[in-house]
């Protein structure tokens, strides 16, 4: 994702991401049978119709930068769907320590594929500085409650929500690209606009949709209990009124 960033424009980038939410639809559909709805799937493809139109518009492709977030997306796809799988049988803290573990020999590994990195890293001038040390030390611990947190509204809400979540929050940043506040590469043309905004559409209509399913949800469970509730306080009622008469 990173290496996808410094090839191609900011917008883009947030848009191209958005090619894990197909992805992790299909695994819920087709590997953990999950229901998806009808709404759902046209959000969907509704976020998927704009960036590729986005994507067809570009004026500053990287054929480099589009295969590292294609690589991203499936990676992407494969953590949450074996998330979801593994959290049936592994409480978070589990899978957030295995996570850690298996990360930690592929990190080394990429670290010293570059000599000069690990030379870099010892030498940073920083670690002596105690408000470095602070705000590495918040930043860790942020990063954890966040792996966290993505861990458990996947194992309540599913792959699907904290994919269209995670490129929803970004919204913010898309524009920020265009008004050339972060990047400053993304170059301008109107079909480009208009797929940037079609895709973030989507991406919000998917929440409205969830957010619609777990209201009816919600009254499909709550309705029977309160009518079953009505019934047995109307049953007592009317028993008081015969113990009364007799």
């Amino acid at each position: 994702g990173l290496f996808g960033t410094k090839a191609i424009s900011i917008p883009m980038f947030t848009t191209l991401r958005r090619i894990s939410v197909p992805l992790t639809l299909l695994s819920e559909v087709y590997l953990l049978k999950l229901p998806v709805s009808r709404r759902v799937k046209l959000s969907v493809a509704l976020l998927m119709a704009g960036a590729v139109v986005a994507a067809m518009n570009d004026l500053s492709f990287d054929a480099t930068g589009y295969a590292a977030i294609f690589t991203s997306a499936v990676a992407t796809t494969a953590y949450g769907t074996l998330s979801k799988v593994k959290l049936s049988s592994m409480t978070k803290w589990e899978v957030l320590y295995i996570n850690s573990i298996v990360s930690i020999p592929f990190f080394s590994l990429l670290l010293n594929l570059n000599r000069n990195t690990m030379s870099q890293l010892y030498d940073f001038p920083s670690w002596s500085d105690p408000w470095f040390l602070l705000f590495f030390l918040m930043t860790s611990c942020l990063g954890f409650w966040l792996n966290f947190f993505i861990l458990f509204n996947t194992q309540v809400n599913g792959p699907l929500s904290t994919t269209v979540v995670g490129t929803t929050k970004n919204i913010f940043t898309t524009y920020a690209g265009m008004l050339g506040s972060i990047g400053g590469d993304y170059v301008f043309s109107w079909p480009n606009f208009i797929g940037l905004n079609v895709s973030m559409g989507g991406a919000l209509c998917y929440s409205a949709a969830k957010i619609l399913e777990q209201r009816t949800t919600r009254n499909d469970v709550l309705l029977p209990i309160m009518a079953n509730e009505n019934s047995s306080s109307t049953s007592l009622v009317d028993t008081n009124k015969k113990e009364s008469r007799e």
